[in-house]
């Protein structure tokens, strides 16, 4: 059985992505994404680090990672 995606493993994930691909605030993005893919506000996303994702938060997400690595701001 594979480790659960939890909020914070998610971000740590997105934000080393990012960081390869050489965006900027590669943590912060990965952090406002999540919380845009959740609906809720950045401060949620990390003081609920534990949580584990459902299927429809994580596909969410994963749309906005795609979106963001072809350039499209986070704005």
């Amino acid at each position: 059985m594979s480790e659960a995606w939890t909020i914070g493993r998610l971000v740590r994930w997105a934000a080393d992505d990012f960081r390869g691909r050489g965006i900027e605030s590669p943590r912060l993005e990965a952090e406002l994404l999540l919380a845009h893919a959740l609906d809720t506000d950045r401060m949620r996303i990390i003081v609920e680090a534990d949580r584990e994702l459902t299927e429809g938060g994580l596909a969410r997400y994963r749309d906005l990672i795609k979106r963001r690595r072809k350039g499209e701001p986070v704005a």
